[in-house]
């Protein structure tokens, strides 16, 4: 008897607890691996060292990669077209670890693309062509160190940026802006780390999350929400059993909800009864809904959540998140090692797996 990823998602909408039912939709739906003959494909499974990174847009037509080799420094950022592996823009550079902890980050819309270069630089790209836009640096704009950076996000259009950095001793976030620059910059202090960034409702709001360390105590996840055209706190975000939490597990991926915008937050955890936690918040930071399961990977596609969990089963919700469905499940020839999938992204008849060591192809049978 299969069962679905977890017993219960806790919903503020309904004030209840939403017991999962068995899924009516077949379960012996395969999706069978395929081997991409193309020479993009080529290239993307011809990656020179492990990817760190992956980060998929909403609609899982691009994937943006950080690979990066600690002997020589050389990091290398690219842009992909998911189902077909071609690389549409790619970047190499020499730097120091730090690029690998800053994630690449796509618009609400996924047209856009902002990607950290080290040296507190960030180049906009146009996720559709491959274009570079523009190009922020350290060296025109008040960044105070730059491997203090913590986290980027993109709004509306390529002059919506917006920067986390380490600055002084704060415990909380504090938003301020340059008149030198386009970007916004989100100052934390040294108890705040794993920092995240993203716009939501058509780049009106920007959310941080991140988790926050107290000395002698177990460290807890935090959130603000800021109007990003005012630029006034709004909401902290409020996140229950704190304990369970451990780090954030991918991107902040922006959802609907009930027709709202919403901010899907995904983590890992390290201790407890679940491996994986998944909290949803709207625009204006009510908790909408919270899940607790067995940890996966995690994906956002129009109109549903997605995890694959390590039986190779493949399950969503709807938007409505009652209840989850198995999509199908996976085959390949080969072991498929599940720890090092680092994304994933879902067509209608189509998964691409990103893994640290190229891509895996799966068509639905």
């Amino acid at each position: 008897m299969t069962r679905p990823p977890s017993n219960r998602i806790n919903s503020n909408r309904t004030k209840k607890n939403i017991i999962f039912s068995m899924s009516t939709e077949n379960p012996s739906v395969v999706f069978r691996e395929v081997r991409m003959t193309s020479q993009g494909a080529d290239l993307a499974n011809a990656f020179q060292h492990p990817i760190f990174v992956a980060v998929v847009n909403k609609t899982n037509t691009r994937v943006a990669t950080v690979s990066y080799d600690h002997f020589s420094k050389r990091f290398v950022t690219s842009l992909w077209d998911t189902m077909s592996g071609v690389p549409l823009w790619q970047i190499t550079k020499v730097s120091d670890y730090e690029p690998i902890k800053v994630k690449p980050a796509f618009s609400e819309d996924g047209n856009l693309l902002v990607a950290y270069m080290g040296n507190a630089q960030v180049d906009v790209v146009d996720a559709r062509s491959g274009t570079t836009f523009d190009t922020y640096s350290h060296n025109k704009y008040s960044i105070s160190n730059s491997l203090n950076v913590q986290s980027i996000a993109i709004g509306r259009n390529k002059d919506n940026v917006a920067m986390c950095q380490k600055h002084g001793n704060s415990i909380e976030a504090k938003l301020r802006t340059s008149t030198e620059s386009p970007i916004l910059f989100v100052d934390v202090g040294n108890g705040i780390s794993n920092v995240a960034l993203a716009y939501v409702a058509g780049g009106r709001r920007l959310f941080a999350v991140w988790k926050k360390s107290h000395y002698g105590k177990k460290d807890e996840m935090g959130g603000m929400i800021w109007d990003a055209t005012f630029l006034v706190m709004l909401q902290r975000l409020s996140f229950s059993a704190s304990d369970v939490y451990g780090n954030l597990d991918a991107p902040l991926y922006t959802h609907t909800v009930d027709d709202e915008p919403c901010i899907v937050v995904v983590t890992s955890c390290y201790s407890g009864d679940f491996g994986s936690s998944l909290d949803i918040f709207s625009a204006d930071g009510r908790a909408k809904a919270q899940y607790r399961g067995e940890r996966g990977v995690h994906g956002v596609a129009p109109g549903s959540l997605m995890i694959l969990r390590k039986d190779r089963r493949l399950w969503k919700w709807d938007e409505n998140l009652k209840k989850p469905q198995i999509m199908g499940t996976l085959q390949c020839d080969e072991a498929l090692v599940f720890v090092g999938v680092k994304a994933l992204a879902m067509t209608q008849h189509r998964m691409t797996l990103i893994l640290d060591d190229g891509f895996r192809f799966f068509e639905k049978e």
